[in-house]
């Protein structure tokens, strides 16, 4: 069998992921369940020691696809990215309302109600994906951490959007097999690829 890497396949000897049957060879495998980060960043690391080396992190919001629970440690492979590691168990929970924003600045806060002046709840770093599900005046209500200063946020829909018509554009072009203008443009020519 080809060598996959490690860091990047949920396989181990004793332990794989279900969709691997036939791929790798372990003892066992599951079909695993996907949980949520819940804590600002957490390392995810090659072992489950907190002095292993750190491989990647993960932020809050971020899904993962969790194969084992032992001792206090997630096994489990990050949507995003991909990455496998153990990252601390206490860190995940299984996923509520969907993400529908991420922060789009450095730092964001989110606070008990719609004030700045009340205490922190918790901090979230760049990237973190939140559920909002009202916005009043300055601030946007989160599923599960509160109140989050609006303009720190970016609306997830939007992303997708983008992507979508990126995905539509590379779609169409000779890389994927599909026609492109005899210009030689690499811009697509929707009439031939619908």
């Amino acid at each position: 069998m080809p060598r996959l890497d490690p860091r990047l396949t949920p396989a181990r000897q004793d332990l794989a992921a279900e969709h691997l049957r036939g791929q790798v060879e372990a003892a066992q495998f599951v079909t695993g369940r996907r949980m949520r980060v819940i804590e600002e960043v957490i390392d995810l690391r090659s072992r489950p020691n907190p002095e292993a080396g750190v491989d990647t992190q993960a932020l809050y919001g971020e899904e993962v696809m969790v194969y084992e629970d032992h001792e206090g440690w997630a096994w489990g492979q990050l949507l995003a990215d991909e990455y496998v590691g153990y990252m601390p168990a206490n860190a995940l929970r299984a996923p509520g309302a969907a993400a529908t924003h991420r922060v789009s600045v450095p730092r964001s806060f989110a606070y008990p109600g719609a004030s700045m002046k009340l205490p922190v709840v918790t901090a979230l770093p760049l990237g973190a994906r939140v559920s909002i599900v009202e916005t009043q005046g300055d601030f946007s209500r989160s599923a599960d951490n509160g109140f989050i200063v609006t303009y720190t946020l970016r609306q997830l829909l939007i992303l997708r959007q983008i992507s979508s018509a990126l995905l539509k554009c590379f779609s169409a072009c000779r890389i994927c097999g599909a026609a492109r203008p005899a210009s030689g443009s690499i811009a697509p020519d929707w009439s031939r690829s619908r």
